[in-house]
């Protein structure tokens, strides 16, 4: 599912829907076209995540193409959420990226790692900007910011 509002250049995509990840396990949301964008901002909450010493990490990754393979994106990864028996609860990361330099394909990668299960994941994409506003200046190079963000 995705909203798009032309009038404010912005795209909403439902970029992970209802997933629920276990111990060591690595889940990438489909592909994202960031085209004509220059800002994204992941949101994605988790529902009770339970395990022990267990770790869950969120993060965006790129690519060139929709189906080649996704690197990491410096500075677009959460510090790892911990598990334990007490069962944490409505946690969520926001990890807000500047597209410029980037490649024009995003997903949304969620790492476990350790004895862990989480609830179900629902995460949205917020892409925003114009790339005719914002493109750098000839022979300057794009802004490259990212911030990530753990709460609950």
């Amino acid at each position: 599912m995705s909203a798009k509002n032309p009038a404010f250049n912005t795209w909403l995509v439902h970029a992970v829907d209802g997933v629920t990840v276990s111990s060591a396990t690595t889940t990438d949301s489909s592909a994202i076209d960031t085209a004509g964008f220059t800002e994204a901002e992941l949101i994605l909450s988790f529902g009770t995540t339970t395990g022990t010493s267990g770790t869950a990490t969120v993060s965006l990754v790129e690519c060139d193409t929709s189906g080649g393979t996704y690197a990491a994106i410096s500075g677009a990864t959460t510090t790892a959420l911990t598990t334990d028996s007490g069962a944490q609860t409505d946690k969520y990361v926001s990890i807000a990226l500047s597209l410029l330099g980037r490649e024009r394909y995003l997903k949304v990668r969620v790492v476990t790692a350790g004895t862990v299960n989480t609830g179900a994941m629902d995460g949205f994409v917020l892409l925003g900007g114009s790339e005719i506003e914002s493109r750098p200046p000839s022979g300057k190079t794009a802004r490259d910011t990212t911030i990530a963000y753990v709460g609950g």
